[in-house]
């Protein structure tokens, strides 16, 4: 069984590669659960247009009309942020111990094939890394090797707690080193 993963993901891997840089396989369309009974479904380059200028199409205006002027703001600025960091360093850290836990946490926000996903993310994750508009949220969705993405609002708000949490624990023990050497 695990070598039929390994095939997969050499699979996902050439697949991703021969489709180059254009988009022949891109995530379409974002779902949002938010449970007990809310879903709806936004096309990602509503999203996109919308982070980078502002433009609002009929559908996301829907959603967005029940978001603060300050709330809109934040979402542009999430999906447009750009996380600095290269292909190389995305990479080792996708394949560490600790990005493999954090990409399988965030698989569990998405309904489907938990394995399809986790490769299917670090495959976006890995290439939004090496676009010239650097990582951002926008470029991990189009880079996003399936045709739907769909995630649980309500799960997706704790994993992200957890991971500051954790990344603020992993700089404090850095630190706390850090003096231990400095002192010694």
């Amino acid at each position: 069984m695990r070598w039929l993963q390994g095939v997969f993901a050499l699979g996902l891997g050439l697949a991703t590669v021969l489709a180059g840089p254009g988009r022949a396989w891109s995530t379409e369309r974002l779902g949002v659960f938010l449970p007990p009974l809310i879903e709806f479904s936004l096309p990602v380059e509503d999203l996109a247009r919308f982070a980078h200028n502002g433009a609002v199409s009929r559908q996301l205006d829907f959603y967005l009309r029940r978001l603060t002027p300050e709330q809109q703001a934040a979402l542009a600025d999430l999906l447009t942020r750009n996380f600095d960091l290269d292909q190389v360093t995305v990479s080792q850290f996708t394949y560490s111990a600790i990005g493999e836990d954090l990409l399988r946490r965030l698989t569990l926000v998405w309904h489907g094939d938990g394995e399809a996903e986790f490769y299917a993310l670090r495959a976006a994750l890995i290439l939004a890394a090496g676009d010239p508009e650097g990582l951002t949220l926008v470029n991990v969705l189009r880079r996003y090797p399936l045709e739907r993405l769909q995630i649980d609002l309500d799960m997706s708000i704790r994993l992200v707690r957890e991971a500051g949490q954790l990344f603020r624990q992993r700089d404090l023990d850095r630190k706390a080193a850090r003096r231990g050497r400095a002192e010694s």
